[in-house]
């Protein structure tokens, strides 16, 4: 099978201690079962935590958060992580070992990215130089279907149509809106816009401060992005992950909506 990503993809690394939203806080961190079976086999007081930590429920663990903070039991107080200065990197449950890593799958390839949960993420495609391109290695397998043909060939187009420098900002919407055949135009926007602002809040929030940072960013919507120099890297980011996954051209449609409202 295929292995699609994108090129500034081998670039990351978790910076760990420096990290100042650590996804070792505040997240329910979930234990797969082969994870759980190995730390049910680690001997010693290297084991204690490990085998006595995690909640245990109906098949299913996760490790028990301390504090108010609700902290990974095993992030020590200068940030690194107790269970890899202990039993090593391999250790590491599959969750904390891929994120923020996505997967999108096709039938004859994989594709991988960088969630924007993440800051290195985030520094990594906002400080990328040029236009981002796409890697991929790995065999043929099972061919692509009709409709993932059409879908990855329009995805093309609007990765494409997303980093075109002589176009403006509001021409490379309408462009992504054409080949999405949505029946949205451009002055329908203001009123999709005032729709994304009312749900965003319904969904669940992880820091207070997120709740003001939306009511900024909603004076500015439809104005000009909120960060114009990094706009037409968002809107490349938000293609790729989220295009992929359309089921049909309403769906596409609906999407390529969602993408530009996320990019303002």
């Amino acid at each position: 099978m295929k292995i699609t990503k994108p090129d500034f993809y081998k670039d990351f690394h978790c910076i760990a201690d420096r990290c100042r939203h650590s996804c070792c806080i505040g997240w329910e961190i979930d234990i797969d079962e082969d994870s759980l079976a190995r730390y049910d086999t680690v001997p010693g007081p290297s084991g204690e935590k490990p085998r006595g930590n995690p909640d245990r429920a109906d098949g299913y663990a996760c490790f028990h958060l301390t504090g108010d903070e609700e902290r990974c039991p095993f992030l020590k107080e200068n940030g690194l992580c107790e269970m890899i200065l202990t039993l090593g990197e391999d250790a590491l449950c599959e969750i904390c070992t891929e994120h923020p890593r996505f997967r999108n799958f096709f039938s004859e390839r994989e594709e991988i990215g960088l969630g924007l949960c993440c800051e290195e993420a985030c520094r990594i495609l906002y400080s990328h130089k040029g236009p981002i391109t796409l890697e991929t290695e790995g065999n043929d397998g099972t061919p692509l279907d009709p409709w993932e043909k059409k879908l990855l060939s329009i995805r093309e187009q609007m990765l494409e149509a997303a980093q075109v420098p002589a176009r403006t900002f509001p021409e490379r919407i309408g462009k992504l809106l054409a080949l999405a055949e949505s029946s949205v135009v451009e002055d329908d926007l203001p009123a999709c816009f005032d729709r994304f602002f009312e749900t965003l809040p319904t969904l669940e929030i992880l820091d207070s401060a997120w709740r003001d940072c939306l009511a900024g960013f909603r004076e500015l919507a439809f104005v000009a992005p909120a960060h114009p120099e990094y706009a037409d890297k968002l809107l490349w980011y938000l293609i790729y992950r989220h295009i992929s996954q359309a089921e049909d051209m309403e769906d596409l449609a609906a999407r390529t909506v969602f993408v530009i409202a996320s990019t303002y």
